[in-house]
Order: C-alpha cells, then structure tokens, then sequence
C-alpha cells in the first residue's frame, strides 16, 4: 500500500514550485487582478475618441470651414467635446496633432507590452511543467502531455482530483 501511495505522490520540485508560487506570487496576481480592468477602461477611452473623430469626418467635408488664422483649431476635423475629453486638437496649417500621435504610441506599446507578456508567461509554463515531471509531462507542442504522459503528469494536466487518479489508474497496464 505504501508503494502505491509513493507513486501518487507529486514530485517534490512541483511541490517546491507550488509553495513558491503561493508565497511569492499572491500579491502580484492582486495587482494583475486590477490592472486588465484599468487598461479596459483606457483603450476605451482611446476607442471612444477614435470613433468621435470617424464620425465627425463620416459628416462633414475637408475644408468646409478652413480658417485664414494658422493657430485656429479647425472647423471640419475637430470633433464636438472631444478636445476637452481627449486633449485632440488639429489646427489649421498643422499636422497629426501631438496628443493623437501619443495615443497611437500608447496602443502600440500596451500591444507590444501584452504580446511580450504572452510570451514570457508560455515560456514560464513549460518551465513549470518540466519542473513537474520533467519532459515527459509536455507534449512535442509544449503542452501538458495526455494519453500515454506519466501518471502524475496526467492528473496534473486535468486537475489531478481523486476522479482523475482512479482514471489514471484504469488506464494503466
């Protein structure tokens, strides 16, 4: 009975790496848990923004009402109340106002900000899983590994419940 209790057991680098992730990383998932929200609620004001100038250009024609003072904001690209919410202003004579070329900056950099995100987070997950069983648990796409993984990658894979170790233990030969 003990021999079989050894074989259940998760390795001990999957416990270490568990105890790890529970002290240290708590508290940088509250921040995580709060910051997708705030992001949400400035591309939508980007978005908004966008689409007030889309559709002030959808109504009105170029140089409707272009104005002879260089320094006058300008009658047919300006959107009503979006200077004041957005601080977008084409003046006549200018070009791309400064506060629309930092919000496409600003979209280009949380872009590339999420993607590399994305990226470093895949490369810590089969990190962990290796750690967990070593190569035996990931599939060849990197991937926790089903079917014929070993026992414990198997339960870790789908949750590793009581139901999933008497499965596991069916399956076996």
């Amino acid at each position: 009975m003990a021999e079989d209790e050894a074989q259940v057991s998760p390795p001990d680098s999957l416990l270490q790496l568990i105890d790890n992730l529970a002290r240290f990383h708590r508290e940088h998932e509250k921040y995580y848990a709060q910051a997708p929200l705030r992001q949400a609620g400035d591309l939508q004001a980007r978005s908004r923004a966008l689409k007030a100038l889309a559709d002030r250009w959808s109504v009105i024609g170029v140089g409707e009402h272009a104005s002879e003072i260089a320094f006058a904001g300008t009658e047919d690209l300006n959107a009503p109340g979006l200077v004041a919410e957005s601080g977008i202003l084409f003046m006549e004579g200018e070009g791309e106002p400064a506060e629309l070329q930092r919000l496409k900056r600003e979209v280009g950099l949380l872009a590339d900000d999420l993607e590399q995100t994305g990226v470093w987070l895949a490369e810590a997950m089969e990190q962990a899983w290796e750690m967990a069983g070593g190569p035996g648990c990931l599939s060849r796409a990197g991937r926790p590994a089903r079917g014929a993984a070993p026992d414990h990658c198997r339960r870790l894979a789908v949750g590793g419940s009581a139901d999933t170790d008497r499965a596991a233990a069916a399956t076996r030969p």
